[in-house]
């Protein structure tokens, strides 16, 4: 996959909210995928109001897990509107 390590969290991020919208088996580490989703690429939508709500204390543990999967860059990530 080429482009930015951004560019392709967010691909990962799309493909893990797709498998779950489908029904397909989730990959190890769709939870964390489909979190960033809704609340760093969509937070204004209800649901990204809804997972800031209720994963903001959460995301310092979830932020770490994609640093390690996706590189250090991820640990300076804010959820935003909060």
């Amino acid at each position: 996959m080429s482009g930015s390590v951004r560019d392709q969290i967010e691909g990962f991020a799309e493909n893990a909210r797709s498998r779950r919208k489908t029904g397909l088996p989730e990959k190890e580490g769709d939870e964390d995928l489909i979190h960033y989703y809704y609340m760093i690429m969509h937070p204004n939508t209800a649901q990204g109001k809804a997972e800031r709500k209720e994963y903001k204390q959460e995301w310092p543990e979830m932020k770490e897990r994609l640093a390690a999967r996706f590189g250090e860059w991820m640990k300076d990530e804010k959820i935003p509107y909060t």
